[in-house]
């Protein structure tokens, strides 16, 4: 009597195969081994694919090649090409974090059409972020506070004002501790953007205490600061007015 030798399965009419499976068995082991030898295939395509530039030097090859499809890789490669030798040459050194390479490297992708690439790189920042914690003032998750602002233009923009409140938050923990440490004065950016998030909701004690706060701030070069300064000014005054 016939017996498969995978799943055991007998009979005087069942068609044993040379690899002493049944059918089922055969097609399925076949499919399994064609699958195997395809990304075999694939990855050594992808191992004799030739990378330098700055994604050799951060050790990012393995993400360029596996999570981005040759499109995409292509795409990214021409937008940047006057700017950043990102796949080509040979990188000798760099005082940049790859972090910060990355934010950068973020900050080419704003359309909408390019999100999915953004997503990507926002991804890759937050997995470093986990894995490699840093211990520098001015960072949120991996990325340096002043890489957010466009997200944070996003978020508004699309009516998520509570993720904003939130991220806007974040960034103005990191504006401060990197102030307090170089000197450097706040990004009025954050401030200004909570205030004026706070004027939408009516709520004007709200407004008034992040502008409080950044008063008691060491203030960046620029007319930012005065403008938020007199608009602190006139909140002090409304506020008054209602009590």
């Amino acid at each position: 009597m016939a017996t498969c030798k995978k799943c055991g399965k007998s009979g005087f009419l069942m068609k044993i195969f040379e690899d002493g499976l049944c059918k089922d068995c055969h097609e399925k082991s076949v499919k399994e081994s064609l699958i195997l030898k395809t990304q075999k295939f694939q990855n050594n395509d992808i191992n004799k694919l030739s990378v330098g530039g700055y994604i050799k030097y951060y050790s990012l090859e393995n993400w360029w090649l596996t999570e981005f499809d040759k499109d995409e890789r292509k795409f990214i490669a021409e937008k940047v090409k006057n700017s950043i030798n990102l796949i080509e040459g040979n990188i000798g050194f760099s005082s940049q974090l790859k972090v910060d390479f990355l934010s950068g490297l973020l900050t080419w992708f704003r359309k909408e059409s390019d999100k999915p690439i953004a997503e990507k790189i926002k991804k890759k920042l937050e997995e470093i972020s986990d894995k490699e914690p840093l211990d520098k003032k001015g960072y949120y998750k991996g990325r340096h506070y002043s890489s957010y602002s466009e997200d944070i233009k996003d978020l508004i923009r699309d009516g998520n004002l509570e993720k904003a409140e939130i991220l806007l938050y974040h960034c103005v923990d990191a504006t401060e501790a990197e102030s307090k440490k170089e000197a450097s004065g706040v990004a009025p950016f954050f401030y200004d953007k909570l205030a004026l998030i706070y004027r939408k909701q009516n709520d004007l004690d709200k407004e008034y205490q992040i502008l409080e706060r950044y008063s008691k701030q060491q203030h960046a070069p620029g007319s930012m600061p005065q403008k938020l300064m007199d608009r602190f000014e006139k909140v002090k005054k409304l506020l008054a007015e209602d009590s």
